[in-house]
């Protein structure tokens, strides 16, 4: 799964920038997309397993 959202990421950027997917800051651009939304799923995850209501989660995520 995470390979197949990497894959789409840098399919997305290299179209959108009209250069090859290797280009470094193509290759950049989604390792950052990639790690970012990564940190949220996982701070996200940390936040429930430790009982936090999901409704309260969405609440705090919405504000951002």
């Amino acid at each position: 799964m995470a390979r197949g959202f990497d894959n789409v990421t840098v399919a997305e950027i290299a179209e959108a920038e009209g250069v090859a997917p290797d280009t470094p800051r193509v290759l950049l651009a989604a390792a950052l997309i990639t790690a970012g939304s990564r940190a949220i799923y996982v701070a996200a995850a940390r936040r429930l397993m430790v009982g936090e209501r999901t409704v309260d989660l969405v609440d705090g995520q919405r504000r951002w």
